[in-house]
């Protein structure tokens, strides 16, 4: 069974990451000290890594956008400034990949998890359709004595409403 909100509130003892495996969770390509900033000023108030990620998750929801039709991205850009900072529209990648940045940005081990969302279900074959369209990606952040637990920021982040020349021109 899952762990409860309390229990992982609560992860301060048991099995922690090895040294080497904790520092590549924590490894950035770059300093990123905007998103630094910003993820320790939406966590500052937060005592446990549980309410920090509930805290970015929640900012994340609040303050961006799903779309799968972002636009492109400026040549020279960075995916995460850009999402956080810039356009504030993407879809499942750039909204776990930013999320795994502002949680390793301030300590946390986190990874991006790629994978599939089950498809509908065919009670013909007792099968489960899965389509590319069911692509998704979302976080898993370690709790010590509990290992990796799944977050998926994205279902938070309400849809970009387009405009309505936009969707009947996209439409055409």
């Amino acid at each position: 069974t899952a762990p409860t909100p309390g229990e992982l509130r609560s992860a301060s003892s048991g099995a922690a990451l090895p040294p080497a495996t904790e520092k590549a969770y924590l490894q950035l390509p770059h300093p990123y000290a905007r998103v630094h900033a910003l993820a320790q000023t939406i966590t500052v108030g937060d005592v446990t890594n549980y309410d920090r990620v509930k805290a970015l998750i929640g900012w994340v929801g609040a303050h961006t956008h799903y779309s799968t039709d972002i636009p492109p991205l400026p040549a020279g850009a960075d995916t995460v400034d850009e999402f956080l900072f810039g356009n504030r529209v993407g879809f499942c990648e750039q909204i776990s990949t930013s999320l795994a940045v502002m949680l390793r940005s301030i300590g946390i081990p986190a990874r991006e998890v790629v994978g599939y969302v089950p498809g509908p279900y065919n009670p013909i074959t007792d099968l489960y359709e899965v389509r590319a369209e069911d692509a998704h990606a979302w976080v898993q952040v370690w709790f010590p004595g509990f290992g990796w637990q799944n977050f998926d920021p994205t279902a938070a982040v309400p849809l970009c409403n387009l405009l309505p020349g936009a969707a009947a021109l996209r439409d055409l």
